[in-house]
Parts: structure tokens; sequence; C-alpha cells
């Protein structure tokens, strides 16, 4: 039986792998823009805030700025101002800010946190460049399971945020402030919820599916029951088919015997005596012809009882066995049907064939001959029945090669075909072997019956 349980926990166990590794990157992809968003707007209330805390001073700081060599900045007295702002504002934003910078026209640094970076030049930066032309610029270096053994030289998480300064909306953009914010917090807040989420995602997956095996394990028991009743069932039709076809079998060979061996030998006795009688009537002439007469309707009645009982079950299937009995048919077949000639190729031996397969097989070579003759338009219908590797193989094809024998009319279907040869085909299936009928490319039919020897 097929392995439809298996097949399920399989598919069900995958798709839940391929469900929770989706979620799992949509989530972290919700996650890493939340993050930019936060980071974002605290990057810009530190900016403003930091600024706007210190601009009179910082407006003539950047007025004088490009005036001063970028070793000079360390000394400038805006730096610590501007130190103690920004320290105290780092405190209140979101994640922790470590580094902030602030940046003249030229890219220099003019003011950081970090007394190192003061007069270096970040003019190629792509930050800088775009916060110069007025668009506030971001970066994130996000570090979490995924990429964890990445660009190893950096292991936090990092957000970096440049912000276009200028002494008013309408003017523009004097210096550009940066922000260094370390968001790991964030990303380990963000993994400890995609964690819970997804667990509980998968429990809920983990636990649907059971409830579905559990119908399906259910489902299969049901379907199992029937086949084991439809089998039951199908092997009592089988047996009772094979019954009734014996029995039919049986009635019709009591009543050919008792034609053939009862009535026919009946009225071959009295042809005999009237014949002998004929003899001893010299006198009257009127009463010789009469007498004669009686003998030819004696003669035709005595050939109409040997064609019945022939025609219920050949005398010779039990005498002479089945090949010779095939033989006869394919002869008699030519004679009543001169425009059909019949190719004979068998192969097997008599004692091949198993004695309840015998009439079983003439029964289909039989109806299978009736119906070519009355449905197809041919001339030539070869008969082959041999055996291999334990497989008794009958084929009745439609042979002819003549143009003008096209086989079976247009106007038959494949439905009309499979009623037509009903009986043959009924025959096979219910001795156990299997019937198929197919159309020639080149026109006409072509019967398979095989049975297990």
């Amino acid at each position: 039986m097929f392995k439809l349980l298996r097949l399920f926990f399989t598919v069900s166990v995958i798709s839940i792998v391929v469900t929770t590794a989706l979620l799992t990157l949509f989530y972290r992809e919700l996650t890493i823009r939340t993050t930019v968003s936060l980071a974002q707007a605290s990057g810009m209330a530190l900016a403003q805030t930091a600024l706007n805390s210190v601009r009179p001073e910082l407006d003539d700081y950047l007025a004088t700025s490009a005036r001063v060599e970028p070793r000079e900045f360390a000394a400038q007295r805006l730096s610590a101002r501007l130190t103690e702002v920004v320290k105290e504002l780092m405190r209140d934003s979101v994640g922790l800010v470590v580094r902030v910078n602030l940046f003249d026209r030229r890219g220099v640094v003019i003011f950081s946190t970090d007394r190192d970076q003061i007069g270096q030049s970040h003019a190629s930066n792509a930050g800088f460049l775009s916060a110069i032309d007025g668009r506030v610029a971001s970066n994130l270096t996000y570090r979490d399971i995924f990429n964890r053994f990445t660009n190893g030289s950096q292991t936090t998480n990092l957000m970096e945020i440049y912000v276009p300064v200028r002494a008013r909306a309408t003017q523009s953009v004097d210096a550009v402030f940066e922000s260094y914010t370390d968001v790991s917090p964030l990303v380990a807040q963000n993994q400890r919820a995609a964690f819970i989420v997804l667990t509980g995602v998968g429990l809920v997956l983990l636990l649907l599916n059971g409830v579905l095996i559990l119908v399906v394990r259910r489902a299969l028991r049901i379907i199992e029951s029937q086949q084991h009743s439809i089998s039951q069932r199908t092997a009592a039709l089988e047996i009772l088919s094979g019954k009734m076809l014996r029995g039919d079998e049986m009635e019709k060979k009591k009543l050919a015997f008792g034609l053939h061996e009862g009535l026919a030998q009946t009225l071959a006795t009295i042809k005999m005596r009237i014949e002998h009688r004929l003899d001893q009537f010299v006198s009257s002439k009127a009463d010789d012809e009469s007498l004669a007469s009686i003998i030819l309707v004696l003669q035709g009645a005595i050939k109409d009882v040997q064609t019945i009982a022939t025609g219920l079950r050949p005398s010779s299937l039990d005498e002479l066995g089945l090949l010779p009995t095939i033989d006869w048919f394919c002869r008699e077949f030519e004679r009543l049907q001169p425009a059909i000639g019949v190719k004979q190729e068998i192969s097997v031996q008599e004692e091949d064939v198993p004695a309840p397969l015998k009439i079983v097989v003439y029964r289909v070579i039989e109806s299978a001959f009736t119906n070519i003759a009355r449905y197809e338009n041919t001339d030539k219908i070869a008969l082959a029945l041999q055996m291999e590797d334990e497989v008794i193989t009958l084929a009745i094809d439609d042979a002819s090669q003549d143009s003008r024998y096209a086989g079976t009319a247009e106007r038959d279907t494949d439905s009309d075909l499979q009623v037509s040869f009903a009986e043959a085909q009924e025959r096979t299936t219910l001795s156990g072997g299997t019937f198929r009928i197919t159309r020639r490319k080149a026109g006409g039919i072509a019967l398979r019956a095989s049975w297990a020897a």
C-alpha cells in the first residue's frame, strides 16, 4: 500500500521548516527596518538638540573654520562646550551613542568626541556626500546570528547617521553632523522577541501537524478497512463469476453432448432404417419418392443438430484438444467468410494451456472473429498464440495491408469497440486474465488477451 502517512509526515516537516525559515527572514527584515527608523530618529534628535544648544557659537565657528588649518581644530574652545552638551544628550538617546563627529563643508572633522578623529578628512565618504547635498543618510552594520562571522573586524551593531546642518532652513548646508550609535541592545532584544515568536509559531505548526497526522491515520484506517472489504467482495465476485462461467460451459457441454450423442444418433438411426426399408419398396414409385424426401429432411435435421451442438461446445475440444479445434475453427471461418483469410502463428504446446483455460481461449477467438467479420472491413486476420515467461498471450489483429481495407470505420469510437468486444473482454477478465484493445496506426484493431500459466 502507498505510504501516505510517511509522505504526509515528510512533507509536513519540510513545510514547517521552510515556513519557519521564511518567517525568520521576514521578521529579521522587519526588525532591521524598525531599528534603522529608531536610530535615525534618535540621531536626528541628538543632532538638533546638541547643535541648537551651541547654535550661536557654532555659527561663528563655522564662519571662521574655512580659515583654520585641520591640525588647529583640536585647540578650539567649541570642542569642550559641545562635548559637554553631547555627552549629556548621549545618556538620553535610544541606543548607546559611542561617537559624534562634526564635518565642515570640506569634509574635515572639526569636532569629535574621539579627539584622534579631529582634523581628518572624510570628503569621499558616501554618507557625508549625501548629507552635504541636504539629505539625511544612514548606514547600519547589523550583526546577528545570520552574519555573526562576516566582517570580523567589526564586533558591534553600529548605526551611522549623517545629518545636514544649516544656520537657517532656507540656507545651504554649512556642516554635517555624524553620530555612531551602538544598537546591540536593540538587536539582542529583537533576537529574543524573534525567538519567542518563532518558537510559538513552530509549536502551533507542530500541534496542527500532529492533529492532521491523527486525521490522516484515521482516514487511512477507514480506507484500509474499505479496501479490505472491497477486496473480499471482489474475490467473492471473481469466484462466483468463475463458477458461473464453468457452470455455463458445463450446461452447454451437457446440451451439446445430448444433441450430438442423443438426438443426432436417434435421427441417424431413423434415417438408416428408412433407407433400409426404402430398398424393400420397389413396387411403388410414389412411395419411393416419398421415402426419399423424408431421408433428405432427416439429413438436414442431423446436420442442424450437429451444427447446434458444435456451436454450444465443439466435441473436438474434449476429444482432440485446443490446437486442433482452433485449426478447425479457422478453416470453418474461411469457408463461411471467403473474403477473409486467416493467418495462424501458434507456438504453444497443447499441454502448456491449462484445461479450464482451453474453452476460454476458444470462446475469445470465436467472439473476436465473429465481431471482426461483422464490424470490420478487412481481408485478413492474424491469430497468434504463444507462451513467454509463464504467460500465455493471445493476439488477434486486423492484418490487412491493402489500402482498400481501412480497418475500423471512422464512425466507430473507442467506446464502440469496447462494447463490440465486451464478451471477449469479460471472459478474459473473469478467467483471471487481462484484455486490451487498441487501434492500429495503419487502420484496423489489435486485440491482446493474456493469462498467467
